[in-house]
């Protein structure tokens, strides 16, 4: 998540932060029993970051009790998100006497999940005038964070569902209508059947959309799914190829595995031109790496680097300029990856790198 703000020093000026610090003795604010009340956490730390006092909330937010958190320094709470020049910036703002206001600051709970908190601060300065340390108050916004992730999650899973009927719809219908002209010329059987095939597959493709995009409303997780079985069901369907499969994986994706494998292997037979396949499965550890090698006709260096752009779109055989996009959303949805590589002597090699279930 990006910082709602980043460290800076609060509107007013250096001399009413000093009236406010002493109009609050720290005795009265260490007893004051309003503040035990709130929700929020109510800290006060010196200028090494040490807290040297916290009200009661922060067992609710962080699972420490107030006496725990009293002499430990803040930067230990944070999460490993924070760099070092994160931590030099704060101790940096610590010691120029600097506020902040609505600073997004990640915590690890007790329990070791993490927290994501608002802070905002005010310097304390003695009777003296010194600058003696820092008093502030931090909201849990985590929850609101998830769901606001959430959602955006959703809002792009939702569009690439679209994506993909639009794409592979297209596809069928361009099978359909080229078999039905077929048949009109031959009258052979073959091309009702190939009608027959498109028009079931764009059937369960709309099935199959519908129940994801259920299964992405109801917030439930990726499933577990056998390579295997994925690509046996697509490439006993895919005319014209040869193809091995070596090694076998579970990973864990959704409904639109389907159509990832769909798209790079009619990528390969309708714009590659090939007719032969090696789908090599290697597991290591929590991961699964998966090589779609082809012996087509290769794709141009040229357009590598543009070759998963949403709308792009090379020589005749080209239709939406969808395909390879929707592989790349889907795989970054699954927090994977996908890259292409040329292939010795011919051809060209899809590598996808997936988790799955266990080692």
């Amino acid at each position: 998540m990006e910082r709602e703000k980043d460290i800076n020093k609060v509107d007013s000026n250096k001399e009413d932060q000093k009236k406010i610090s002493l109009s609050y003795k720290h005795k009265d604010f260490v007893n004051d029993p309003f503040l035990e009340a709130l929700d929020e956490w109510v800290w006060e730390m010196d200028l090494n970051g040490i807290h040297t006092y916290s009200n009661g909330a922060v067992e609710k937010i962080l699972g420490y009790k107030k006496e725990e958190v009293v002499g430990f320094s803040t930067t230990k709470l944070w999460t490993k998100i924070k760099d070092a020049s994160q931590i030099t910036s704060f101790k940096q703002s610590l010691s120029e006497g600097k506020g902040w206001k609505n600073y997004a600051a990640y915590f690890v709970h007790k329990k070791g999940s993490i927290k994501i908190l608002l802070s905002s601060a005010i310097p304390i300065y003695n009777e003296q005038g010194k600058l003696s340390g820092y008093r502030g108050i931090d909201r849990d916004i985590t929850e609101r964070v998830m769901n606001e992730n959430s959602l955006k999650s959703q809002k792009e899973h939702i569009k690439l569902i679209n994506q993909v009927l639009r794409h592979d719809l297209t596809n069928n219908l361009s099978v359909i209508h080229s078999s039905i002209r077929l048949y009109e010329n031959t009258e052979d059987n073959k091309y009702l059947k190939a009608i027959k095939e498109n028009l079931l597959k764009s059937t369960k493709l709309i099935q199959n959309m519908y129940n994801l995009e259920n299964f992405i409303l109801d917030k439930s997780d990726l499933k577990v799914f056998s390579v295997t079985q994925i690509l046996e069901s697509i490439l006993q369907k895919t005319q014209h190829i040869d193809y091995e499969i070596v090694g076998e994986s579970h990973i864990i994706a959704d409904e639109m595995i389907y159509s990832v494998f769909d798209n790079i292997i009619n990528n390969a037979v309708i714009h590659g031109e090939a007719t032969k396949l090696l789908i090599e499965i290697e597991k290591e550890k929590f991961k699964c790496f998966i090589k779609i090698v082809d012996n087509g006709n290769g794709i141009p260096d040229e357009i590598k680097e543009r070759l998963f752009e949403e709308g792009f779109k090379y020589g005749n055989s080209g239709n939406t300029g969808l395909g390879l996009h929707i592989v790349k959303q889907a795989m970054q949805n699954y927090k994977g990856d996908v890259s292409v590589y040329d292939n010795v002597p011919r051809g060209t090699i899809f590598k996808l790198v997936f988790h799955k279930l266990s080692e």
